[in-house]
């Protein structure tokens, strides 16, 4: 098992000649996230808790990493970044918000009054406060990731829509499919194995993320405060 720095090394050196804007630096688990993966680009990578520390295996990191290196890049061939939107999708009380509503809202964020040369009065009257030119974005979101991958450097103002290379958004498309059906696969409680995808029963422990259903975390929490449990520690 490898901690996250070292499985953000193994991905740099497997993509170092990969053209598709990649930040394997980005590479990490955080500790809120709904499952236990961590995506790099379209690949989910299995991370285990260990000593409060998440790791996760050689095999599956350098998979991910040839997985994406392997892909074709193009960079003229385009697709428009508004096809075929799915827009934000609530799971088990999780927001999940798909990537070009995710880019979109990056465009839209800097506004008016932004200093931005690109976004016109009549925009800003109509309430559009969208960018036009991609160095305006650059300068300050160039480093903006999603999935280890690094969409704003990719895009391509065309005139009336901005446009991003196919492959990229091949990728991301495939990133939000996995990442939905990951949401809404059910887990078994490590009690009783009733299958849920609800997201109250995962608790946080030293090795990671379990599913205890609320009636087996009352019965635990029953045998700890038995009497002479909670002050003795007997069993």
């Amino acid at each position: 098992m490898i901690n996250q720095k070292l499985a953000a090394e193994y991905l740099a050196d497997v993509t170092r000649t990969c053209l598709i804007p990649l930040a394997p630096e980005r590479f990490r688990r955080k500790d809120r996230a709904p499952h236990d993966f961590v995506f790099f680009g379209h690949v989910p990578v299995r991370s285990y808790k260990h000593a409060g520390q998440w790791r996760f295996t050689p095999k599956d990191v350098l998979r991910a990493g040839r997985s994406v290196a392997e892909l074709p890049w193009d960079s003229e061939d385009l697709v428009c970044l508004e096809h075929a939107e799915q827009g934000a999708r609530s799971l088990d009380g999780c927001t999940c918000t798909g990537w070009r509503t995710e880019i979109r809202r990056v465009i839209d964020s800097v506004g008016a009054g932004s200093g931005c040369g690109c976004h016109s009065p009549q925009a800003a009257a109509a309430q559009q406060p969208r960018h036009t030119a991609v160095d305006c974005l650059l300068r300050r979101y160039q480093d903006y990731t999603i999935a280890c991958t690094l969409p704003v450097r990719a895009l391509v103002w065309a005139g009336e829509n901005w446009m991003v290379p196919r492959t990229l958004s091949c990728i991301l498309d495939q990133r939000d499919e996995e990442e939905n059906r990951l949401h809404a696969v059910g887990q078994p409680c490590g009690g009783c194995g009733a299958l849920s995808s609800d997201s109250s029963w995962r608790t946080p422990t030293a090795t990671g993320w379990k599913i205890i259903c609320p009636a087996c975390a009352a019965a635990r929490l029953r045998r700890w405060l038995r009497p002479g449990k909670w002050c003795t520690g007997s069993t």
